[in-house]
C-alpha cells in the first residue's frame, strides 16, 4: 500500500503494552514478539484491519476485521485465554492518540473498508418490540443445524455450572446449570412456569421432565420454537410443554399467571430499566403467591437465604439472581 509503514506502529505497541501474552504479525513480514513463552497469534493481513479498527474503535472495529478475513488468529483457545487472564494496562488520551497515528501511518492510504456484510444495520428506537425482533433473529435464523454444531445436546446457549468437581462433561455441566434454576424456583408438579427467551426449549423440557411442571416458553425466533416443540414432542411432554413466538412485553394482555418466572442468559439483552427490580410485564404475570426473598447456591438442593452482597447471587423482594446468569422470579 501506498505510504504504509508498519515500524511506528510496532515501537508504538512496545511501548504502549510491555507485557503482551500474544504474538502480532503484519502483512509486510515484520512482526511483534510475545513477552511470554506461550500465546496466540494475531496475523493482520492487510491495512484493511487497521481501517476497521481505527473506523470503529474497539471490539466491533476488530470483530469486523476478522469477520471479513483481514484479522486471523491461530489459536482461538489461546485467545479466550488471553481475554480472561490478560490485564493490559490503561491508556489515556496521549496513549490513545499515539497508537492512532502510528495506525494511520501503518496503514498508508487506503480506501474505508465497507461493513461486513453479514452485519446487521439496526434501525428505529432502540429496544422497541421490531427492533428487537430484527435483532434476534438476525443471529438465530441461520438455521438450527448451525447450532447444533456446537451446543450439543442441551441446545443451551448460556454458561454450565462445574459443581465442586463433580461434573466431568460439559453436556452434565449445562443439566446442573438448567437444575439450578429449578430448584432456586422450587418447581413442584403442576405448576405453571414461565421462560422468558426460552430458545430451543432447553429448560421447558428440564421442568417438565425432571419436576412435572406446565411450562411456556417464548422466544422471538420462529426457527427456534419449531425445534423446542419438535424436542418436548420427542421427550414426549409436548402436553406440558408451551412454546410460543411473542415479545414478553405482551404477556400481560393475555391475562395468564404464572408461579415462577426463569430468564436464563438474557437480562443483557431485555429492555429492562434498572437490574434491580422485577420487569413489569413479568410482574404482572405473577401469581400473588410467587414473591420470595431467598436464594440458592449451585450447591444447594433448597433455596437459602444469602446477604446481598453475594458475589454469586442477590437477593430483593420480588427477585433471586443464579450464578448461571439466571434471573428466577417466584
Amino acid at each position: 500500500m501506498p505510504f504504509a509503514n508498519t515500524a511506528p506502529l510496532r515501537k508504538e505497541i512496545a511501548t504502549r503494552l510491555p507485557e503482551r501474552p500474544f504474538t502480532i504479525e503484519f502483512w509486510d513480514g515484520s512482526s511483534l514478539p510475545s513477552t511470554s513463552e506461550d500465546g496466540p497469534t494475531f496475523s493482520v493481513r492487510s491495512p484493511k484491519a487497521l481501517a476497521h479498527a481505527l473506523r470503529a474503535p474497539g471490539q466491533l472495529g476488530l470483530g469486523r476485521a476478522y469477520v471479513s478475513g483481514e484479522l486471523e488468529v491461530d489459536d482461538i483457545d489461546k485467545v479466550i485465554r488471553v481475554l480472561d487472564g490478560w490485564r493490559p494496562p490503561a491508556l489515556d488520551k496521549t496513549d490513545q492518540r499515539a497508537l492512532m497515528l502510528a495506525a494511520v501511518r501503518a496503514m498508508g492510504i487506503v480506501k474505508p473498508p465497507p461493513r461486513p456484510a453479514a452485519e446487521l444495520r439496526p434501525s428505529g428506537k432502540r429496544h422497541s418490540k421490531e427492533r428487537d425482533a430484527r435483532a434476534v433473529r438476525h443471529h438465530y435464523d441461520v438455521s438450527n443445524e448451525f447450532f447444533e454444531l456446537f451446543l450439543g445436546p442441551t441446545m443451551v446457549y448460556s454458561c454450565a455450572i462445574w459443581r465442586h468437581g463433580e461434573m466431568k462433561t460439559l453436556e452434565q455441566a449445562q443439566e446442573e446449570k438448567l437444575d439450578t434454576v429449578a430448584r432456586k424456583l422450587q418447581i413442584k408438579e403442576g405448576e405453571r412456569i414461565l421462560d422468558v427467551g426460552c430458545g430451543w426449549g432447553g429448560f421447558p423440557l428440564w421442568a417438565a421432565t425432571k419436576y412435572g411442571a406446565n411450562v411456556v416458553g417464548i422466544t422471538l425466533s420462529p426457527p427456534q420454537a419449531e425445534k423446542a416443540r419438535k424436542r418436548a414432542e420427542e421427550a414426549g411432554v409436548a402436553d406440558r410443554v408451551d412454546i410460543r413466538v411473542m415479545d414478553y412485553r405482551d404477556l400481560p394482555s393475555l391475562g395468564e399467571k404464572f408461579d415462577a418466572i426463569a430468564s436464563i442468559g438474557m437480562s443483557s439483552t431485555s429492555a429492562r430499566p434498572t437490574s434491580t427490580s422485577t420487569p413489569r410485564p413479568w410482574r404482572a404475570c405473577s401469581t400473588p403467591a410467587a414473591a420470595s426473598s431467598t436464594t440458592a447456591s449451585p450447591a444447594s438442593a433448597t433455596p437459602t437465604p444469602r446477604p446481598a452482597t453475594s458475589q454469586s447471587a442477590t437477593s430483593s423482594p420480588t427477585r433471586r439472581h443464579c450464578t448461571s446468569r439466571a434471573t428466577c422470579w417466584r
